[in-house]
Parts: C-alpha cells; sequence; structure tokens
C-alpha cells in the first residue's frame, strides 16, 4: 500500500494547496493520503486537476486550505474520508465564487460559518467531479452549512458510516434524513448502517427518535444508531419516539445522556468564601 503523511508546522508561512497539488501530481499510485496543516487561513490557488486513480482513504486536519485541495483533486475509486479539526472562528478569505457558494438560506446557528462554507463547497466539488464511492465519512470538529449537509445526503448513495462530532447541525438536518428524497423508493443515504452523533448540542431527541423510526419502517436495516453526550437528546424522549420499532430485527440504538453537573460540596463553598474573604 502507497502511503504519504504530510504535516505543515510553517507557522509563519504556511503551505499553499497549489505546493501540496504538485507534490501529489508525482503519485498517482498513492492509496492512502493524511495531511495535517494549521488553521490559518491562505489564499486560493488557481490550479490544474490532480488525478489519483486509485487513492482509497484520505485524512484532512487543521487546516483551511481542505476546499482548494479537493477541488483540485480527482478521486474516483475514494471510500473513506476522515476529517478533523477544521472548524475556525474567524472569518477568512473568500476567493470563491462557485454555484453553492451563497448564503445558507435555513439560517441556522453556527459558531464556524466560515469554515462550514469551505467544508461544505469542498464535499459539493468532489462529487460533482468525480462521485467517489465513499462508504466512510468521519467528521471530527467539523461541520457544514445546513444546505451542504441535505446535498450531501442526496449525493452520497454507497455511504455506509456517517461519524460527526461536535457539530452544530439542526434539527432540519436530522429530519432530512427521515424523509425519502422525492418519491417512497429513494431516500438520503440509503446504505447507512452506523450513524454515530456525538456532542452535537442543538439536535432534540424527539427529532432523532422520530428520524430513526422513519428509516427502520422503510427498511433500511439493519442500522445502528450511536447518540452521545448531546445535551438536548436525552434517552428517555428518544426510546418514547421508538416505540413502534424498538423490537424491529437489524435495529440497534445506543443514547447516552450528558451527565449532570455536580453541585459544589459544602467544604467547597465554604473554601471559596473564606478565599473571598482573604
Amino acid at each position: 500500500m502507497v502511503y504519504l503523511k504530510l504535516h505543515d508546522f510553517q507557522q509563519d508561512k504556511p503551505a499553499a494547496a497549489a505546493r501540496i497539488l504538485d507534490f501529489l501530481s508525482l503519485c498517482p499510485a498513492l492509496q492512502v493520503f493524511d495531511f495535517c496543516g494549521l488553521p490559518v487561513d491562505v489564499r486560493r490557488s488557481a490550479k490544474q486537476t490532480v488525478h489519483l486513480p486509485v487513492l482509497r482513504v484520505m485524512h484532512l486536519r487543521e487546516t483551511c486550505v481542505g476546499r482548494d485541495l479537493l477541488t483540485h483533486m480527482h478521486m474516483p475509486a475514494l471510500e473513506e474520508l476522515h476529517m478533523s479539526q477544521l472548524n475556525v472562528a474567524f472569518v477568512g478569505i473568500n476567493g470563491y465564487q462557485e454555484s453553492g457558494d451563497s448564503d445558507d438560506e435555513a439560517g441556522d446557528f453556527s459558531r464556524s460559518p466560515y469554515s462550514d462554507r469551505l467544508t461544505g463547497m469542498m464535499m459539493r466539488s468532489l462529487f460533482r467531479r468525480c462521485n467517489p464511492p465513499l462508504r466512510v465519512l468521519d467528521f471530527d470538529y467539523v461541520d457544514m452549512r445546513t444546505k451542504d449537509f441535505l446535498w450531501c445526503f442526496a449525493h452520497m448513495p454507497h455511504l455506509e458510516e456517517f461519524r460527526i462530532v461536535a457539530s452544530d447541525m439542526s434539527d432540519t438536518v436530522i429530519d432530512a434524513l427521515g424523509e425519502p428524497l422525492d418519491d417512497e423508493e429513494n431516500w438520503p443515504l440509503p446504505r447507512l448502517r452506523h450513524l454515530v452523533l456525538r456532542d452535537c448540542n442543538m439536535i432534540r431527541g424527539a427529532v432523532v427518535g422520530r428520524m430513526i423510526t422513519a428509516r427502520s419502517v422503510a427498511g433500511l436495516l439493519p442500522a445502528h444508531y450511536d447518540v452521545a453526550l448531546c445535551e438536548r437528546v436525552e434517552r428517555r424522549t428518544v426510546e418514547i419516539g421508538l416505540e413502534d420499532v424498538v423490537s424491529m430485527v437489524g435495529l440497534t440504538v445506543y443514547v447516552e445522556d450528558v451527565p449532570p453537573k455536580e453541585e459544589p460540596s459544602m467544604d467547597a463553598a465554604v473554601q471559596e468564601m473564606h478565599n473571598m474573604e482573604e
């Protein structure tokens, strides 16, 4: 297996996507690519598309050049895409004007609107160009706009595993997974077998339960759902929504509640008052 791991530690002069793409153009047999960059903005670099016909696995971490990379990488065999720590709070350089770059009409809350757009548009560019048979998608502190989630759900028919951590995704996104795309036969992510939602604090338990029920009734089984430490999702609320399908063969649902906050002990309170008096 041909494996390449690149780490960019040049804080004063981070690598532009053009330099990385130049290097990748020399690696047509590459099968696994792992890039870790820096969460600083870099101006867009015009570049011809690099063809990586046998690349199957890609890792992208702590960088703002992801959109520029994936916009210029042709990866028709890509099966796994793992991304982490791409969210940034700042607003960077908007050097793109492509279909889908308009503001998100949903107007949903986001702590990282600039990087949400970058991630959503890089996913659109990837699938418009080569429509890879992606089976595994991993978002760890990576997010998209609502309309990007909906677009991706309609364009990833091979996805089997989706893991997302610390997303600001709204109930609208979860509801979309529980509704047919156009008729009763075509569903978003029809091959999804494992969904992990962790620390996603904007979604509600009732909506999660409704989505799982709808997909199960539609026969999208077997399926395993892991929902953990989401502030507005409680196990009892999800279970109420699953009453009609809980006994279905092939359905597994695990919900972990956010632990209750510990009240300060009396000794700690007395010590704090003593410190204030001093």
